[in-house]
């Protein structure tokens, strides 16, 4: 996936941003070939001379679309990280909030509830191609669509969170590197906070370094 993003293509935070959408879009891109391929293997093995368990094929493509989540999470926090690492560097680093807008649009839990029903369209065309239900009929396929809505809406839900806190490290990290980088104000900054919330503890500190320094004048 790397690669995609150029130095001089960072010119400013709304490039930082363009370069993210542009990354991330082709990832989701690759995506999508990937879920289009998942039914194949199902389909392939609908033949007249197979029995068909419709549970073990709804479960099969279920736990296939959960993997392929997982995995497309993985790579959008891989290129989220790098473009983000990259704009930071550069000093071109966007504003949380839209961060984590241009992120949302690729997470879609009801892309994969589509897919299902598309999934059962196929089923349908490739009964019709043989002139047999395989026994669909007499299926209840109201538990695997529910099962594949939660497990997309779940799916999704983890993916989001993982792509906030790789957010949340990045912009934890400028935060940091800036206080290292103006240590004397950040410090000051922190005397000020704290002077600001405890008066009378310098005051305190002040009188007693006054009867110090009275004990070791005498």
């Amino acid at each position: 996936m790397g690669g995609v993003m150029r130095e001089e293509e960072i010119l400013d935070s709304g490039g930082t941003l363009k370069v993210l959408r542009s990354a991330l879009n082709l990832v989701y891109e690759e995506h999508i070939a990937r879920l289009l391929a998942i039914p194949n293997p199902f389909l392939e093995a609908m033949t007249p001379d197979r029995r068909i368990i419709f549970q073990d094929v709804f479960d099969g493509y279920n736990k296939g679309i959960e993997a392929e989540i997982s995995r497309y999470g993985d790579c959008l926090r891989s290129e989220l990280t790098e473009v983000l690492e990259r704009g930071q560097v550069s000093g071109f680093l966007p504003a949380k909030e839209a961060v984590i807008e241009v992120v949302s649009d690729f997470i879609d839990p009801d892309l994969y509830k589509m897919r299902f029903e598309k999934f059962l369209e196929s089923i349908d065309r490739k009964c019709g191609q043989y002139g047999t239900d395989f026994g669909l009929v007499s299926h209840r396929l109201e538990i695997p669509r529910s099962t594949a809505q939660v497990g997309a809406e779940n799916g999704c839900k983890r993916v989001h969170r993982l792509l906030l806190s790789t957010i949340d490290t990045v912009y934890l990290s400028q935060v940091n590197t800036s206080d290292n980088k103006h240590g004397g104000r950040g410090f000051y900054r922190r005397i000020n906070d704290i002077y600001g919330e405890h008066p009378a503890l310098f005051w305190l500190m002040a009188l007693a370094i006054s009867v110090f320094l009275g004990v070791v004048a005498l």
